[in-house]
């Protein structure tokens, strides 16, 4: 076992130990209420802070009005499910454990890694957790009662938190709203998150209060990346190099030869990244060859699923003077923030 693989089983280890005795002191019956720094004394601020246990389906919009292109209009759904002070959230391709003042973990399943995500700096990264965000950023934030509002039949008290003016300085600035469901224990079923760029909100489907201890073990087996690794599965599954268990430059130039050899046509490369479906998603495009010429495809990171340092990939085809394949360079990145 490597000094990496060990360092990374004692971090999770230890993960693992905080939740057990967090989860253990709610069994305890113990107050499970972290202290909010906030000077308001609102019943409603302690309600985000003191939020129930749950799981349910979670759904995230962003709306079509985003000033990202690539962003406008998605939508996502998973599971999500909270115990004690940490959150899981359950999407197809990664599960991440959420706690206050501490790194995300993010679990991989296809390749069995994980990765620690640092927090972004940014107040509202957890908006869609109200007990976390409450929590870390209770200080500065300034929680706002905007009345009572109907949402798919319950009775929800409607609250908007933002940064305090003295410490905002964007224009115009952030604000979250929370639905917090008086029927259901003041569980907050809808979050709206405007910024400068959009909305993105969030809802809860198919609630419960019956939140299985299970689901909060720390996975184990899994060896510590630096990044996400998603962008990766995507760049091995276009051009259908399953057998490779990890991207490296070699193998995978040796790989992609072996489907486009040398002197392959300009136009020969087109078609093949059209029936590998390049440029047929939001993650990946192909830009055709000019003066310098080179066919080069982009793999993108995806900025919806979480996690602060993600990796992604450019294939670069270099041509002769025939216009035909010359040979093939893999470049990676990583973006952090």
């Amino acid at each position: 076992m490597n000094n990496t693989f060990k360092a990374g089983v004692v971090c999770v280890a230890l993960f693992a130990t905080a939740l057990t005795c967090a989860c253990s002191s709610a069994r305890a019956g113990k107050s499970s209420t972290l202290a909010l720094h906030t000077d308001t004394g609102d019943s409603v601020t302690r309600s985000l802070n003191d939020q129930p246990d749950f799981m349910a389906e979670e759904s995230e919009r962003i709306s079509q009005e985003h000033k990202i292109a690539e962003l406008k209009g998605i939508t996502t759904s998973y599971g999500v499910s909270k115990k004690g002070f940490t959150y899981r959230r359950d999407r197809a391709v990664v599960i991440s454990y959420e706690r206050p003042h501490e790194a995300a973990l993010l679990f991989y399943p296809r390749s069995r890694e994980y990765v620690e995500s640092p927090r972004s700096g940014v107040w509202f990264e957890n908006a869609p957790s109200p007990g976390l965000l409450a929590s870390e950023e209770g200080a500065n934030l300034l929680f706002e009662s905007l009345g009572d509002e109907q949402l798919d039949g319950h009775k929800c008290l409607k609250v908007q938190v933002s940064l305090r003016k003295e410490v905002d300085k964007s224009s115009p600035p952030t604000k979250v709203v929370y639905y917090l469901a008086t029927d259901l224990r003041n569980l907050v079923i809808r979050t709206d998150v405007i910024d400068v760029l959009g909305t993105t909100t969030y809802m809860l489907r198919n609630i419960s209060f019956d939140v299985p201890k299970e689901l909060f073990k720390i996975p184990t087996g899994y060896r510590k990346s630096a990044a996400d690794p998603t962008a990766e599965y995507r760049l091995i599954d276009h051009f259908q190099v399953a057998d490779l268990e990890r991207i490296e430059p070699e193998s995978f130039h040796n790989a992609l030869l072996e489907k486009l050899p040398p002197g392959t046509s300009e136009e020969q490369i087109y078609r093949y990244l059209d029936e590998r479906l390049i440029g047929k998603d939001r993650l990946s495009s192909y830009q055709r060859a000019e003066q310098n010429a080179q066919v080069v495809c982009r793999i993108e990171y995806d900025p919806t699923l979480p996690g602060t340092v993600k990796k992604h990939f450019a294939i670069v085809f270099l041509l002769d003077k025939e216009k035909n394949l010359r040979d093939v360079h893999l470049n990676s990145w990583i973006s952090a923030p």
